[in-house]
């Protein structure tokens, strides 16, 4: 049997990130509070992209509310709002609760039968995660 490369679509998961978007998330979690000009150098070391692409991109992160800008025109100031880690729950959080509105049962029986993708070490760690969720909550 073929597998295929499940994709939610673009009004599931929004916070799904293109290469370059992140990359400049990746540069802004490893340096910090930076400038687009600042950005476009480090990125440049390893990708060639213009400023004016680095600047676009800082501002649709920013709308995607993953970067916050201050600070004056020509001398934006951008930082990730979120860690990497937060990010990354963000976005199998939505991806779950997509797949759990519209495949609801076909999720709980993936989850119960733990297919051979997901080791026994795996669902121990889960199910630690899950522990110290609800100890944090409650």
């Amino acid at each position: 049997m073929r597998r295929f490369r499940f994709k939610p679509e673009p009004t599931g998961v929004r916070t799904e990130l293109g290469d370059l978007e992140r990359t400049v998330m990746e540069t802004l979690w490893e340096h910090g509070v930076c400038t687009a000009s600042e950005v476009h150098q480090l990125v440049s070391r390893t990708h060639q992209v213009a400023l004016t692409t680095i600047a676009t991109t800082l501002e649709r992160l920013c709308k995607k509310g993953l970067v916050e800008r201050s600070g004056e025109r020509r001398s934006y100031q951008y930082r990730a709002t979120l860690s990497r880690e937060q990010l990354e729950r963000r976005i199998v959080g939505e991806a779950l609760a997509h797949l759990a509105q519209r495949f609801p049962e076909a999720l709980a029986v993936y989850f119960h039968r733990a297919p051979e993708e997901v080791s026994p070490e795996m669902l121990q760690r889960w199910a630690q995660e899950i522990r110290q969720m609800e100890e944090e909550e409650g």
